[in-house]
């Protein structure tokens, strides 16, 4: 039997997209993880509602780039903000998980074009005299501060509130600050980049040439694409990236000392110093 609707954390109106999308009733398991991912603890319902209140255009919005917003302060300078994580379950060794989710969201901040100036953290967890709760703070604390020294990024801040309500999921919430000159602001890849993936295939194909589309495509973006460097140590034609070589060629310092084996070919490469 499917778990109660209340344990789900679905509403009826939930559960009936769901049964819509996947054309039959979800089992337990299906809707245990949908509750999960639409629950109000992680954020997914409210967060969508508060944040279209914000607005995306105006005189101090720099730009709306992905997962992070960017906001004029005055003299050519924005500052960029991103956040992350957010609810976790305290368990052993979640403190290094939680620090990849900052480092998530400082990948975000990189990605505007900015300078990382600051961390700030915010924690919600359960009665201070758990022992529980003492380890998760511990463990949450030590490893966002080695992660924010770790790139030289001064935790500016903090503040902790305890409830019982955050004893079983409790929120590990940092934002990172950055500054960035406004005419230097990287721009974000335009929606067509994705849109063909978002429509899916009636065809299987790899996962491998999945990314080597996408790969493509962002380096064809005018804005965009001269940011984005291919980095492949080896099996490029396994893989279907191939028409990388003439379309975007390969860079080498010294240039090429050899001939390759397939020179003859029509798709053959040329290592150069311009790349």
């Amino acid at each position: 039997m499917p778990a109660p609707l209340r344990a789900d954390r679905l509403g009826d109106g939930e559960l009936a997209a769901i049964e819509a999308a996947l054309g039959r009733t979800p089992n337990g398991l299906e809707r245990a993880l949908f509750g999960a991912a639409w629950s109000e603890q992680r954020s997914r319902k409210s967060s969508r509602t508060l944040l279209g209140t914000l607005p995306a255009a105006g005189a101090l919005v720099g730009a709306g780039h992905g997962n992070a917003g960017v906001i004029r302060i005055g003299d050519g300078w924005t500052a960029a903000l991103t956040f992350g994580p957010d609810t976790c379950r305290p368990a052993p060794g979640l403190g290094s998980e939680v620090a990849n989710g900052v480092a998530a969201a400082l990948d975000d901040l990189l990605a505007t074009g900015a300078r990382p100036i600051a961390v700030l953290g915010a924690l919600r967890v359960g009665d201070p005299a758990d022992p529980r709760t003492r380890a998760f703070v511990k463990a949450e604390v030590r490893a966002i501060s080695e992660l924010a020294r770790s790139v030289d990024i001064p935790w500016a801040g903090g503040e902790l509130g305890c409830d019982p309500g955050h004893a079983e999921d409790p929120l590990v919430n940092v934002l990172v600050i950055g500054l960035v000159r406004e005419a230097s602001i990287a721009p974000a890849p335009a929606p067509e980049t994705d849109r063909e993936f978002a429509a899916g295939s009636a065809t299987a194909v790899s996962t491998t040439m999945v990314f080597a589309k996408l790969l493509r495509n962002l380096m064809r973006d005018p804005g965009f694409g001269k940011r984005v460097v291919p980095i492949i140590p080896d099996e490029a034609r396994t893989f279907g990236m191939d028409p990388l070589f003439k379309e975007v060629g390969i860079y080498a310092s010294g240039g090429q000392h050899y001939e390759p084996v397939d020179s003859e070919l029509v798709l053959s490469y040329r290592e150069s110093k311009d790349g």
